[in-house]
């Protein structure tokens, strides 16, 4: 079970709903709005409709979610998420996805187990961990300092359209921040996920055998790697190239927001060594 973008959006139907074919449309028409605002965007970050998604719009939808600080700048919310307690949004997502769940089995589509997303888990270890204690946790790494990079300079060009006080230099600065936040969280409760229950996966690795990473975590997710699984995996390289949609100067985004990269990555030494990624800037 995964859940689509469309999904996300509109995550259960309306009462006496025969077919979910209006939710899936509306999916198509935010896509669609964020083509024409957002031409770049899928440099960043492609998705679509029926691609996997997300569940962030889900707990979005407690309330308690770090999207409201990635769509516009409000550091008295930046504050108050900081300290608030985050538990209701997990549990909250747990009964989102046994209702899904439940929705999946009536129409004889349920699968064996969810595959969720999302970097907001890295500030929330214990809560994951406390809902969903039997999950396999895949947590992937890259040099710090690129991730900086590459979360600043995307929540910059996307909130433009939300804010109405700030500029994308605020909120830049505000993400690379805020993106340490979550790194350095990931380090002080590491601890908490089950050790044996852990894939790692580093990106130079990732790219240097990718479907030996999928096998890895079959593996251990107890999933069976087949044929079919290779043919998928080949399929969605060959449609999908590096650089499809073009690529993104982030060094050179970096320059115009005020970020150096250079001393983000030096705060972020301590990740590097935890999780033994090299850093290249």
């Amino acid at each position: 079970n995964y859940i689509p973008y469309w999904e996300t959006l509109n995550t259960f139907p309306e009462p006496n709903e025969a077919s979910p074919d209006g939710r899936i449309k509306v999916g198509g028409q935010a896509l669609q709005l964020i083509g024409w605002c957002m031409p770049n965007f899928a440099a960043f970050h492609e998705f679509h409709n029926d691609w996997p998604h997300e569940e962030l719009q889900i707990l979005t939808q407690s309330f308690i979610s770090l999207s409201f600080e990635a769509a516009m700048l409000v550091p008295s919310y930046s504050r108050w998420y900081r300290e608030a307690d985050r538990s209701p949004a997990y549990a909250y997502l747990k009964r989102s996805l046994k209702a899904l769940q439940w929705l999946r089995k009536r129409q004889g589509k349920a699968g064996r187990r969810w595959v969720l997303k999302c970097p907001e888990h890295l500030a929330n270890i214990k809560h994951l961990v406390r809902e969903f204690p039997d999950a396999t946790f895949i947590q992937t790494h890259r040099d710090p300092a690129r991730i900086v990079a590459s979360m600043s300079a995307m929540v910059a060009y996307s909130a433009r359209m939300n804010m109405e006080t700030g500029t994308a230099k605020d909120m830049a600065q505000h993400w690379s921040r805020r993106t340490e936040d979550l790194l350095m969280a990931s380090v002080r409760d590491r601890k908490l996920l089950p050790a044996a229950q852990v894939v790692d996966v580093r990106f130079d690795d990732f790219m240097q055998d990718m479907k030996g990473t999928v096998k890895r975590i079959f593996d251990l997710a107890g999933h069976e790697y087949t044929i079919t699984t290779e043919r998928a995996i080949d399929a969605f390289l060959t449609n999908n190239p590096p650089g499809k949609h073009g690529r993104i100067d982030y060094q050179g985004a970096m320059d115009d927001l005020g970020i150096d990269l250079e001393a983000r990555g030096d705060a972020l030494v301590a990740y590097a060594r935890k999780f033994g990624v090299e850093q290249n800037l």
